[in-house]
């Protein structure tokens, strides 16, 4: 329930801000703002994997791009059904029982955190290159790739 509730926070904080942005992104499909990014963006995700693992880190990195790109293109709406569903079931859904209670604030302040950090940094590129940044959502989304978007 915490993890819900950053989340949402989170979500409505930003207004609701390439998919799969991951540590091992194609250097073909980088923007001149993704190389200043990208070391920053590189360590960051490997802290991420540390914590919750590659598919998790993937997942969050979709989840901070749906955001992103929900906010600032205007053809994309997030799809907030999906989005929450996603997060909560794939990194809220942790064994109460493997915790302390301490350990799942904990948890759930760290994943709010990292969700915030690529929030801040794929804003940055957004409006740094709005266009070419809303160019490639959109491409995303028709190749089918854009799950959290309507």
């Amino acid at each position: 329930m915490f993890i819900r509730k950053m989340i949402l926070v989170g979500v409505a904080a930003i207004v609701f801000l390439p998919m799969s942005l991951s540590a091992t992104e194609s250097e073909t499909t980088k923007s001149s703002a993704w190389d200043q990014i990208d070391p920053a963006w590189a360590k960051v995700s490997n802290k991420i994997i540390d914590f919750v693992g590659e598919d998790k880190q993937k997942l969050l990195a979709d989840l901070a791009y749906a955001a992103v790109a929900g906010d600032m293109c205007q053809s994309l709406k997030l799809d907030k059904k999906k989005f929450q569903a996603e997060f909560d079931e794939k990194l809220g859904n942790v064994d109460p029982k493997s915790m302390t209670a301490a350990e799942l604030t904990q948890y759930g302040q760290k994943v709010s955190m990292y969700f915030g950090v690529y929030v801040g940094m794929l804003t940055s590129i957004g409006m740094l290159e709005r266009e070419s940044f809303c160019n490639a959502a959109e491409q995303a989304k028709s190749a089918g790739e854009g799950r959290f978007w309507l």
